[in-house]
């Protein structure tokens, strides 16, 4: 069960940094809230995540998927901006997971599996909204909708974008968005 004091710190971050993540990821849509390290409920194994590179050694941005998402059902999703203070450098994840009650369990879990690599434990995570994915794996369709009480609408777009890369046994067609539903 989510803690009532950690969303109402969420939020106040959000709030903060606001324009702060708006202006550093002019790309996405929707609001920022600043990711801190905690502890996560137990999550099934990833289904469908893109590569880094294999060519020149990996940077720790490099290392973490863009996409991980189950396999089947429907689920809540946030897309999240991944920077690395070091370099400067930024990229879009999307995460979705069946277990997740709240979008921030889904946050959670992705800071957890940040901070148990040391490689990647430095970087910094921030949300930028959220919403909910419909998966049907037998035939290969996936529809990105909806938003999230506590972040906002994610750019649904971007994250269907996102997710064709990922998911490339899918037709591109197969894969859609829309603002509709909670």
């Amino acid at each position: 069960l989510l803690d009532r004091r950690m969303q109402a710190s969420w939020q106040s971050e959000a709030r903060d940094t606001e324009a702060s993540s708006l202006a550093a990821s002019a790309a996405l849509s929707g609001t920022g809230a600043a990711m801190g390290a905690s502890a996560s409920s137990a999550a099934p194994a990833p289904a469908a995540s893109a590569a880094p590179s294999a060519a020149a050694p990996a940077s720790a941005l490099s290392r973490v998927p863009d996409v991980d998402l189950d396999a089947d059902g429907t689920f809540k999703y946030v897309m999240l901006t991944l920077s690395d203070p070091a370099t400067g450098e930024s990229k879009s994840l999307v995460r979705g997971y069946k277990f997740a009650e709240y979008h921030v369990d889904v946050a959670d879990h992705t800071r957890a599996e940040l901070d148990e690599d040391k490689a990647t434990a430095g970087l910094k995570l921030s949300v930028s909204g959220g919403g909910r994915i419909r998966r049907e794996a037998a035939s290969k369709r996936l529809v990105v909708y909806g938003y999230s009480m506590q972040f906002g609408r994610a750019d649904h777009d971007a994250a269907a974008k996102l997710i064709r890369k990922a998911i490339p046994d899918y037709a591109p067609d197969a894969i859609t968005w829309n603002n509709e539903g909670y």
